[in-house]
């Protein structure tokens, strides 16, 4: 028979214009009741895994924040991480929002600025940034 332990983190960024970055670690392992574990090692095993875990969230967010702001990383394999992050949902419904206060077709928009067929298509910098195009869009 055999305990379990487990230690997990997760953080969250927030990030202008509505976006944000998550992380989360959380490792798992069992111990035998017949392997002898004295408080000094389960603690310092227990704190070992808490610091994987931030190292491993800090990694995390800083290959996200790289990847938006087109910075290079030292990652040797790709992940999901690497690609940059679509627009939230927050981003689009405010710019259909703006561009219907301005009286623009925000699919046009779209279109000219960056090449897509829809607000669903663009990055969260690239929301970012026709956000603060079409506020200043005069009406």
């Amino acid at each position: 028979m055999s305990r379990k332990i487990t230690v997990g983190l997760q953080q969250k960024v927030s990030r202008p214009n509505y976006g944000s970055i998550g992380a989360i670690c959380q490792i798992e392992w069992s111990i035998d009741h017949d392997q002898p574990t004295d408080a000094q090692t389960l603690k310092r095993q227990i704190s070992q895994a808490f610091d994987d875990c931030r190292r491993h969230i800090e990694a995390q967010i800083g290959r996200t924040d790289a990847a938006e702001t087109g910075a290079t990383t030292t990652a040797s394999t790709s992940t999901d991480a690497d690609r940059p992050r679509r627009a939230s949902d927050a981003q689009i419904r405010a710019l259909h929002a703006i561009a219907a206060s301005r009286g623009l077709r925000l699919a046009e928009e779209v279109n000219s600025r960056f090449g897509l067929d829809s607000a669903g298509q663009l990055t969260l910098r690239q929301a970012s940034q026709l956000i603060d195009a079409l506020k200043t869009t005069a009406a």
